[in-house]
């Protein structure tokens, strides 16, 4: 495909079908002086404090899926991605493998009411930094009752590590909330902290994830299998505080064995949990 990219390496990558730009040039373009409307997306490779902001991001369709583009905003490196609008990218915002980003007040979208039309991940973090206040949200057609037309997978999903804080974010109708994973062995922990996860299956959920801090949060599914916490193959996680009330499933669903796979569950709202003990 035809993507720009900002490039901040030594080697020579302008060949223009796919534009490099200096850190002026990408200071010039998108850091305040002007908003543009961008038709494939903003990549970055190996940045150092870029900034994207105020732009509206709507990669081109056809990319694997009729409806859905690519990769709307990715970052390798260090950088900044505030108060874009990303609508109908298969990932809305992506960080790689040892890049850190500040990714806040965003908002990512999936617009379209065709059955064909899925997303994967609204914010996909593998890297360090903050995602803070952002809305992620998936639109229904009218007269849709369960909203299975449109599909966006994960809100946000998480490789748990070191430096990772992921709060006060709003996800509306994924399928999956947040999906918190991690590398093995364990790369340290992830605070997830005072966010809003209200999504058709599972609110938040819990796949060969370590080391995870996840307090305060309000989380439920509203159909099934309906679990507004579901943790599989997961350990030393810390769940504490959270709200996880008013799922159509059980609200908690733990299917690890507690003996290999230990987590602490501490003053958590849930009405109906399997095991039991867990509510």
């Amino acid at each position: 495909m035809s993507q720009p990219a900002f490039d901040f390496g030594d080697e020579e990558l302008d060949d223009g079908a796919n534009p490099t730009y200096t850190v002026g040039e990408l200071a010039e373009a998108i850091n305040g002086s002007f908003q543009r409307s961008f038709g494939d997306g903003i990549w970055v490779r190996a940045s150092k404090g870029a900034l994207i902001n105020e732009n509206d991001v709507r990669p081109v369709k056809g990319l694997g899926n009729s409806l859905v583009g690519g990769i709307a905003v990715w970052i390798d490196g260090s950088g900044r991605v505030l108060e874009n609008t990303v609508v109908d990218a298969q990932t809305g915002i992506e960080t790689d493998e040892g890049s850190h980003a500040s990714i806040r007040r965003n908002h990512i979208a999936l617009r379209f009411g065709d059955h064909r039309a899925k997303g994967e991940n609204g914010i996909r973090m593998y890297g360090t930094g903050v995602v803070e206040d952002n809305l992620i949200e998936v639109d229904l057609m009218p007269g849709v009752l369960t909203g299975r037309d449109s599909k966006l997978t994960n809100g946000i999903m998480v490789r748990t590590r070191a430096g990772q804080t992921i709060r006060g974010n709003t996800v509306k109708r994924a399928m999956t909330g947040i999906y918190v994973t991690s590398s093995f062995p364990s790369l340290g922990s992830t605070l997830i902290q005072n966010n809003e996860f209200i999504a058709r299956d599972l609110g938040i959920k819990l796949l060969g994830a370590s080391d995870a801090e996840i307090r305060d949060n309000r989380a439920k599914a509203v159909t099934l299998p309906g679990h507004s916490l579901y943790v599989e193959a997961s350990s030393d996680n810390l769940l504490i505080a959270n709200d996880l009330r008013g799922s159509v499933g059980p609200d908690i669903r733990d299917v690890t064995d507690p003996v290999y796979y230990p987590n602490t569950y501490t003053d958590n709202l849930a009405d109906d949990c399997k095991p039991k003990r867990l509510c």
